[in-house]
């Protein structure tokens, strides 16, 4: 684990960084309590989401997975840009991120994939290529909708966070009836990728900038 005074995580959605980084996210909180982290999450999905759910649910389960997290809830960032849409608001999203670029000054910047089905995640990542640009190192994580072309270089043992990743995640009582909301999905995934790299449990990033 690095030791960044400041990691940024931003999500297209509000599960999106739970899902590909909580454990990172909780081992970071042990291993370096001095080090700030914080959320972006772009879009509330509370409509469009193929789910009933409100704005304040939501936001409920949010502000369990943070606390549950380590994360402070004044250190999430959440907007409402609209669900399935997030490509028609790549310039405010682009600005919205220099913001908090030049305000929060991350070390290192997890976001989601390009290489991935939904479009509002590829939009994400393409504005956080874009903002920045200042020596931050650049890593994405992998959701449940990714391509082929996803190819991680770089393996976080979570071993010992798994149950806490599981944890997590079941604060999210809006997305139960997912077809993927499913410890069991969640723990395989990341035993495929601990086998990978000769771990026990593992999760997965894709490394696009270092500056040494």
């Amino acid at each position: 684990m690095s030791k960044d005074k400041t990691v940024l995580f931003v999500g297209a959605h509000a599960d999106d960084i739970e899902i590909g980084c909580s454990g990172l996210i909780i081992k970071n909180y042990i291993e370096n309590p001095k080090c700030r982290q914080a959320m972006v999450i772009f879009s509330l999905c509370e409509t469009d989401s193929g789910l009933d759910f409100t704005a304040n649910e939501i936001l409920g389960d949010m502000k369990n997975a943070a606390h549950t997290l380590g994360i402070r809830w004044e250190d999430v960032y959440t907007f409402k840009f609209p669900n399935t849409r997030l490509p028609e608001f790549s310039y405010e999203i682009r600005n919205t991120l220099e913001r908090i670029r030049d305000d929060y000054k991350p070390e290192t910047v997890y976001f989601n994939t390009e290489h991935d089905k939904h479009q509002d995640h590829v939009a994400v990542a393409k504005a956080c290529i874009r903002a920045f640009r200042g020596g931050e190192e650049l890593r994405c994580y992998e959701g449940y909708a990714n391509l082929p072309e996803f190819k991680p270089c770089l393996y976080v043992d979570i071993s010992a966070q798994m149950q806490d990743k599981i944890d997590v995640l079941k604060c999210y009582k809006t997305q139960e009836k997912r077809k993927y909301w499913d410890e069991s999905l969640w723990a395989a995934k990341a035993m495929l990728r601990g086998q990978e790299a000769g771990l026990n449990y593992a999760e997965a990033f894709e490394l696009l900038m270092r500056v040494e």
